[in-house]
């Protein structure tokens, strides 16, 4: 298929706005990071994690547990026996989602503070256990993780305790992690105390919804581990982490600088972003994470709820003002985002360890490769392509449901490599590249149409007939501009004693006479559909199958022929009954093999038809002056007609020819049965066998029906000598 060089801008506009939004995707500009970045909610609401029962569970200090208790905080003698009891119950893990950098209020020596009691009051407070002391305790016997709070505004309290050490597998990741300049630590006594210490901060997105969990962050020279990575490490025992980064084997980071690549605590790979955080792939809220705070404190909870578990103390009551947005669109309490954190891991971990697992959970560590970019580029370059060629050689709605499919690709891919392999390709910037691809060719196409449509409007009303210039305009394709080879066929018309006319009557009246004329004749050509090739004084020129396909165009021309005959019949009649010396209208009708298009150059346009069939047409009605007949059509155009009425001509050798034509007289059906008609076949079969009595035949039927100038002529031709069907003119 040729493409004309006009007809590639459009492509070529396209493909160089989709690659302007490749530019931008490879940006990584804000406004696309916020719509990418809830796509990807949408994927994990489609398609959330499924909760396995993992050994995780929040002890919630809930509503119902203040009701109980008292307002927060709680003495610390309290917290002291919440740890005991879950120590006892068999926790792994205590995880404290709060901070106590202040000492207890409800301590007596604090309590001596602000109390004006008498000697004996301040000797017996003075001697009771401080509480912070006691919390302090039950924390060195148990497997708890105290929870700082870093930032970047107010004042430090102290640099929190570092209870375990930390490799590198590669450059220092330093660099690569979140910076606070402040942190909020728990009293020296607690953390001194503690197994872990860890923070629990996350760094909502700019819409505040909380889609990534950092594992370390940095102050100063210092690294310092969240509270998911100490729940871990003190869950398995451990002593360090392990984190791999760029310059680790096949670790290569992107753009030169370093990046992150997983972090190893003991027996559990986490795999991370370049900035060592793990994206949140939630499960839906469920009670079952739960378990109240007074539950603990009054024994009522089963062992194996707590027995194994890692053990996050946390609030969910609404006062506390601990609420996060989940990327399933759910406020959450903030502990349940560290609980559905540690879930993720060792839920990856089951699946790790046991393969057929996995069908039924379907869970993986979501994760957004360094190539994904690229690869979201190449895709949507490549489809686009492929929309372009597409729309090159298909229709509208083809290329609709074409660019539909496309898109339909790009977004079921991404989900697919969501929900299977844990991928987040962005399906939304590939879509808006196919969907500006799309419009952009279609609006760019839509114009030319329009502006081919009165191209065809302007070329082709003026002698075309109304009907096939709607075809075009519906259907341009069918106008093959530049020549093609057609069987066509041509009719002339001729009026008899026009030069006289033209001699006699003044312009003022001969100028409505002719276009009288002419307008009865050219509308009764457009009715059939035919093409108005030219007007030469009072002669017409029309023809069928081009520019769009007719596969009837001989029976057509025929019944043209015949209105025409009548109309011109009936209007000499009328202009002779007011003196208007109007002749007869002679039609010639041929169909043969022509070259047609588009000739003369882009500067003048004649679209028109050449070939021998032309010349034969007009010989065929120049012959009816000599035959006495008004219309003479070829065997040519007879022969496609299944059922064409009328008479023999003969076998007719036109000027300059050595071949003979087969002509015909049409007739309407009602005369082609006629007795007359009749007669004349019979004379004619008498002289197309060479009997001599066709002579004689001619001659009786004159008698009968004297006005039949062509039994006349035959009758003549017998008289003179002649023999057979075959007449040769020597003048045109």
């Amino acid at each position: 298929m040729s493409i004309k060089p006009g007809k590639l801008f459009a492509p070529v506009l396209s493909g160089m706005l989709v690659l302007a939004l490749a530019l931008a995707m490879q940006a990584n500009l804000a406004p696309l990071t916020t719509v990418r970045n809830l796509v990807f909610d949408s994927f994990q609401q489609w398609k959330p994690r499924t909760a396995l029962d993992v050994p995780v569970r929040i002890v919630d200090v809930d509503n119902d547990s203040l009701t109980k208790i008292g307002q927060w905080p709680w003495p610390r003698t309290i917290l002291a026996s919440l740890v005991q009891q879950l120590t006892g119950l068999g926790a792994t893990a205590i995880v404290f989602d709060v901070v106590f950098a202040e000492p207890d209020r409800t301590s007596p020596a604090s309590a001596l503070s602000y109390w004006n009691a008498g000697s004996e009051a301040q000797r017996l407070l003075g001697e009771l256990p401080d509480h912070d002391l006691l919390f302090a305790e039950a924390i060195a016997n148990s497997p708890a993780v105290m929870g700082v709070a870093f930032g970047d505004s107010g004042k430090t309290t102290r640099p929190p305790a570092k209870k375990s050490g930390i490799a590198f597998g590669g450059d220092n990741p330093r660099e690569s992690l979140p910076s606070y300049s402040t942190v909020v630590a728990n009293l020296p006594i607690l953390e001194d105390a503690a197994s872990g210490v860890g923070n629990f901060n996350f760094i909502p997105d700019t819409d505040g919804i909380v889609r990534r969990a950092p594992l370390f962050v940095t102050m100063g020279d210092e690294i310092y581990p969240s509270i998911v990575a100490e729940a871990l490490r003190v869950a398995q025992n451990a002593d360090s982490y392990i984190i791999k980064s760029t310059g680790a084997s096949q670790e290569y980071g992107a753009g030169g600088s370093t990046a992150i690549a997983s972090v190893r605590i003991a027996d559990v790979v986490i795999p991370t972003d370049a900035n060592g955080a793990m994206r949140l792939y939630m499960a839906p809220h469920h009670s079952s994470r739960y378990i109240p705070a007074s539950a603990i404190l009054d024994n009522s909870v089963s062992p194996e709820l707590i027995d194994g578990h890692i053990v996050l103390v946390g609030t969910s009551a609404s006062g506390l003002l601990d609420i996060r947005f989940s990327p399933l669109g759910q406020p959450v309490a903030g502990v349940e985002l560290h609980a559905q954190a540690l879930e993720q891991i060792i839920t990856r971990q089951i699946i790790t360890h046991q393969p057929e697992a996995a069908a039924l959970a379907g869970q993986q560590f979501l994760s957004r490769p360094d190539w994904s970019p690229g690869a979201e580029t190449l895709g949507m370059l490549l489809l686009s392509i492929c929309l372009i060629v597409f729309m090159l050689r298909f229709a509208a709605l083809p290329s609709a449901i074409a660019a539909l499919l496309a898109i339909g690709t790009a977004a079921g891919g991404a989900f697919w490599a969501f929900s299977t392999q844990g991928l987040l390709f962005d399906p939304v910037l590939p879509s808006l590249g196919l969907l500006l691809t799309y419009l952009t060719f279609s609006i760019l196409r839509h114009i030319q149409a329009e502006r081919d449509r009165q191209w065809i409007k302007t070329a082709f009303a003026s002698y075309i007939s109304p009907s096939i210039v709607e075809q075009l305009v519906s259907n341009p394709d069918q106008l093959k501009l530049g020549g093609e080879r057609r069987e066509m066929t041509f009719l002339f018309t001729d009026l008899a004693g026009f030069t006289p006319l033209v001699e006699s009557t003044s312009p003022e009246k001969l100028i409505p006479l002719l276009n009288e004329y002419l307008n009865g004749v050219t509308r009764i050509g457009f009715d059939h559909q035919g093409t108005l090739d030219k007007i030469v004084g009072d002669a017409t020129t029309f023809y069928w199958n081009a520019p769009t396909d007719q596969p009837d165009h001989a029976a057509r021309a025929i019944r043209c022929a015949l209105d025409i005959d009548v109309f011109s019949e009936t209007f000499r009649r009328d202009k002779n009954a007011i003196g208007v010396p109007i002749g007869i209208t002679r039609i010639g009708v041929n169909t043969g093999s022509v070259i047609i298009g588009n000739m003369g150059g882009d500067a003048i346009f004649d679209y028109s038809a050449h070939g021998d069939a032309i010349n034969t047409a007009a010989r065929m009605e120049s012959v009816n002056k000599q035959l006495g007949t008004r219309i003479c059509i070829a065997g040519n155009t007879t022969s496609q007609m299944a059922d064409f009425t009328g008479r023999p001509v003969g076998d007719l050798v036109l000027k300059g020819r050595s071949e003979a034509e087969s002509c015909f007289e049409p007739l309407t059906e009602k005369l082609d049965r006629s007795e007359h008609i009749v007669a004349y076949r019979r004379a004619y079969e008498l002289m197309e066998q060479l009997d001599p009595g066709a002579l004689n035949a001619f001659r009786e039927l004159l008698q009968i029906w004297p006005e039949d100038s062509l039994a006349k002529f035959h009758r003549d031709r017998l008289a003179r000598g002649e023999q057979g069907i075959r007449v040769v003119f020597d003048e045109k």
